[in-house]
């Protein structure tokens, strides 16, 4: 990654925080991936930019974070419960974002059936030009820093490899290591799950309890993305390059056998480790 903070960060828990972030997408915008509404890297980016204070002061003093992952509802050693745990984090406490209200895993309601859940649905109103700009705070262009403003963001860490052969915009041919999972289904999840917000329902809901809008009839728009982040690998020799994926995204290899594994690297300048999946976010100290 280009932004050197990660360097400087000695926390293993902030790095990670740092990373949920400022990693790049999976997904950019095409007409497989409109209805899922990739999140633009350039919020992420924002966001890191006018936190480095508050990152520099969590990797001095981590405690307010790790207090916040010691609640026995966020005690999970599997990958994407921490994950998520960082992301509302995020949400919850980065003075740039300003979030004032949220919600994560909220359930919606359809004639009184559970209908879906929306991971993070927040309200926020940040006063940094370069995070609101990134957010569409100001659609107007007048800067109104004490605006609310409502968003929903379905949020994944995924990691898949890439089958090379069939067409170029085939998402199925990146696979996870689950019976049918590929990332042509996660879109299709990710799709579902952002229309739920739309719900004239959600709106009102999400007007009165989170941005507090006092008037009955005024109902506001809730900014729904999509944000999946993680690593596609792709065997030696092949690159998969697809109009849906993100010529950002994390990449990594994949190898069909120890010998694949050494043809692909010198072993004379290649060193290895392996790593259990807690550290398989941030950059990794050895």
């Amino acid at each position: 990654m280009a932004d050197p903070q990660f360097l400087f960060l000695k926390h293993k828990l902030i790095r990670d925080l740092w990373w949920v972030m400022a990693s790049p997408g999976m997904l950019r915008s095409s007409p497989a991936t409109e209805s899922v509404a990739p999140l633009g890297d350039a919020v992420g980016a924002s966001l890191v930019d006018a936190s480095r204070g508050w990152l520099a002061g969590l990797d001095a003093d981590a405690s307010p974070l790790e207090a916040f992952l010691d609640c026995p509802s966020r005690k999970s050693t599997r990958l994407g419960f921490y994950a998520q745990s960082l992301v509302e984090y995020w949400i919850d406490a980065c003075p740039a974002l300003g979030a004032t209200a949220s919600r994560c895993g909220q359930q919606v309601l359809k004639h009184g059936s559970v209908v879906g859940s929306l991971k993070y649905v927040f309200c926020c109103r940040p006063t940094d030009a370069r995070v609101r700009a990134a957010l569409g705070a100001d659609p107007t262009g007048e800067p109104a820093p004490g605006r609310p403003l409502l968003c929903h963001w379905e949020f994944s860490i995924k990691f898949f490899v890439h089958v090379p052969g069939g067409d170029a915009d085939d998402l199925a041919r990146f696979v996870g290591p689950f019976l049918h999972e590929n990332l042509e289904a996660r879109v299709a999840t990710g799709a579902r799950k952002v229309a739920l917000s739309g719900e004239p329902d959600v709106r009102k809901w999400a007007s009165r309890e989170l941005a507090k809008v006092a008037c009955p009839d005024r109902v506001l728009a809730i900014r729904a993305a999509s944000v999946l982040r993680g690593f596609l690998c792709y065997e030696a020799g092949t690159c998969g390059a697809s109009p849906s994926v993100s010529p950002a995204h994390g990449r990594g290899w994949a190898a069909r056998s120890v010998d694949a594994m050494r043809n692909a690297a010198p072993s004379t300048t290649t060193h290895w480790i392996v790593l259990s999946k807690p550290h398989w976010l941030g950059p990794c100290r050895v």
